[in-house]
C-alpha cells in the first residue's frame, strides 16, 4: 500500500508533463505546408496580401545584420524562416506583406523575421497573366521555421 501512492503520483506527474510538451508543440509548430491556389484573374491586379512589393536597393540604407550574422544581440531576437519550394515555379516570398525575395523552382530560401506572429505569403505569376498563391498563413515563429510550398 505504501508503494502504490508514490507510484501513482509519479505516473500522474509524468503523464501531465508529457501532455504539456505535446500541447506546446501543437500550439507553435516548427513547420507548415501550404498548397498553392490558382487565381482566376489578372496576375497584375492589386493583391491585398502584398503591402510592399520588390523595389530597387537603396545604397544609403542602414540595415543591421541579424545576431547570427554578426549583428548586435537583442532581447527580442530574430527567427529564421526556411522556405522549401517543392514546385516547378519561381515564387515571390512576402512576410507580413513585405517582399523578401524569390525562391527558385525546387529550391530553398532562408530569411530572418522578428520572432512571434508572422504572416507568410507566396505568389508565382505566369506569362498567360494568371498566378498561383500560397497563403496567407499566420504562424507563431520561435527559432527556425520551415515553410513547405507544394502544388
Amino acid at each position: 500500500m505504501r508503494l502504490i501512492h508514490p507510484v501513482l503520483v509519479f505516473g500522474l506527474a509524468l503523464g501531465l508533463g508529457t501532455g504539456l510538451g505535446h500541447a506546446q508543440e501543437q500550439k507553435h509548430p516548427k513547420s507548415g505546408t501550404t498548397k498553392g491556389t490558382i487565381s482566376r484573374g489578372d496576375a497584375n491586379a492589386k493583391d491585398e496580401n502584398i503591402k510592399h512589393d520588390s523595389a530597387p536597393n537603396d545604397p544609403n540604407a542602414k540595415i543591421e545584420a541579424p545576431p547570427e550574422k554578426g549583428g548586435p544581440k537583442t532581447r527580442g531576437g530574430a527567427c529564421r524562416v526556411h522556405v522549401d519550394n517543392r514546385t516547378p515555379y519561381y515564387i515571390a516570398i512576402y512576410t507580413d506583406g513585405d517582399y523578401r525575395g524569390q525562391v527558385s523552382p525546387y529550391g530553398d530560401s532562408y530569411g530572418w523575421v522578428g520572432c512571434g506572429n508572422t504572416i507568410l505569403y507566396g505568389r508565382a505569376t505566369f506569362s498567360d497573366n494568371s498566378s498561383r498563391s500560397w497563403g496567407p498563413n499566420a504562424y507563431f515563429i520561435d527559432g527556425t521555421f520551415t515553410w513547405l510550398l507544394t502544388w
